[in-house]
């Protein structure tokens, strides 16, 4: 049977199934899913981030995910259990993409788990993967989240200025 001249390739190209967000569109991409309702988890949004400072200062995206590494590894050694262990895989898949200049280092031995670019968002009401972080996962995380952002603050700045302000 014939619908229409339009392929079905075409229709699902238009409604983005089937293809991934680039880093860019990380940040349009959180905020329809704020809009909805919907929440990305702590460690999406710092690789999102790290995504988008990776494409905007790559120079800087290395020394800032060691960073980032460096403060993960401290608290997971602080933390207990399954914190610890939370905290210790996220400091050495940030740790992996540091070294290697390419955040899709960080995906790791999980990586066939998920196609490449794809964010788990979660909708009020859907089922949420494992049990909720503990405050102190949250909190190292947040911690490493406000680090990439001031990162990208100062990029953007030197971006727009063409000259560095602020540095130390």
């Amino acid at each position: 049977m014939k619908v229409g001249s339009v392929g079905l390739e075409s229709v699902a190209g238009s409604m983005g199934v089937g293809r991934t967000a680039p880093a860019t569109e990380a940040a349009a991409a959180r905020d329809r899913s704020a809009e909805r309702g919907a929440t990305i988890s702590q460690p999406a949004e710092l690789l999102s981030k790290l995504g988008d400072l990776s494409q905007k200062d790559p120079a800087k995206f290395g020394e800032v995910a060691g960073a980032v590494a460096s403060g993960l590894k401290d608290a997971a050694a602080k933390a207990n259990g399954d914190d610890a262990t939370k905290l210790s895989q996220l400091s050495e898949d940030i740790a992996r993409a540091s070294k290697a200049q390419d955040l899709s280092a960080a995906r790791g031995k999980r990586a066939k788990a998920r196609p490449k670019g794809k964010l788990r968002v979660h909708g009020p009401g859907s089922p949420h993967p494992g049990a909720a972080p503990s405050a102190a996962v949250k909190g190292a995380v947040q911690v490493a989240i406000d680090k990439v952002d001031a990162a990208l603050a100062s990029s953007s700045t030197t971006a727009s200025t063409g000259k560095v302000t602020g540095a130390s």
